[in-house]
């Protein structure tokens, strides 16, 4: 069956940054923050156990606060792609394809934007970093995908494109994404980051030249 929706993560998976273990938006920004020691020691704490994260977002906005968000921005922006990414994107949003596209992630609301608009997207859910009126982080956030919540997501994108599980493709990385994967006809990981999510997906690729192709076939075109 034609791949009518394709939903990514992003941290890791669409974007790889340097900084820490998840390569992902929100340590690109805590990197270029004001304590990247404590940052680092927020992670250790809370890191490894899923259900903490929102512990974890919120000590990384206390980091933040009262720090100015352009200067940061400037440096994480635009982000450092998977190899493959910009050509997929370009191919699924092609006159005619008919492909809804976009992400549910965790990371930063900043970077999802800033690729639904480089790319002409249709939708991002990811967790919002709140700023004041002069330009600095304000300390809070909104959080609208959870570790478990991207399933949830998922089937709300296949009611709003009126689009069916066989057609959704979904792509991650890491043990949040099996909620994605669950509610996806198509289960692509993306660079796994435990050897045991590969009991979760269809495919494992380490670049999206692999993910355009596979939507190629499975479109005829």
């Amino acid at each position: 069956m034609a791949i009518r929706l394709l939903v990514s993560d992003v941290d890791g998976t669409a974007v790889q940054y340097p900084y820490g273990k998840y390569q992902s938006t929100w340590d690109a920004i805590g990197y270029h923050g004001p304590d990247w020691d404590a940052w680092q020691d927020a992670i250790n704490q809370y890191g490894e156990h899923p259900h903490l994260w929102g512990k974890l977002g919120e000590r990384n906005l206390e980091i933040l606060k009262g720090h100015l968000v352009a200067p940061i921005l400037t440096k994480v922006l635009p982000p450092p792609y998977t190899p493959g990414f910009i050509e997929c994107m370009q191919f699924v949003k092609e006159d005619g394809r008919g492909i809804h596209a976009g992400f549910v992630s965790g990371g930063s609301h900043f970077i999802a934007e800033y690729m639904v608009t480089s790319f002409g997207l249709d939708f991002q859910y990811s967790n919002v970093m709140h700023v004041d009126l002069d330009g600095r982080f304000s300390g809070t956030g909104t959080t609208h995908v959870f570790h478990d919540s991207k399933g949830k997501l998922v089937l709300d994108l296949q009611a709003r494109f009126g689009v069916s599980k066989e057609e959704t493709l979904f792509v991650g990385d890491h043990s949040n994404d099996v909620y994605g994967w669950n509610e996806a006809g198509v289960r692509v990981g993306m660079n796994l980051k435990k050897k045991e999510l590969e009991a979760y997906v269809d495919y494992s690729f380490t670049d999206f030249f692999a993910v355009r192709d596979l939507i190629e076939r499975s479109n005829g075109k």
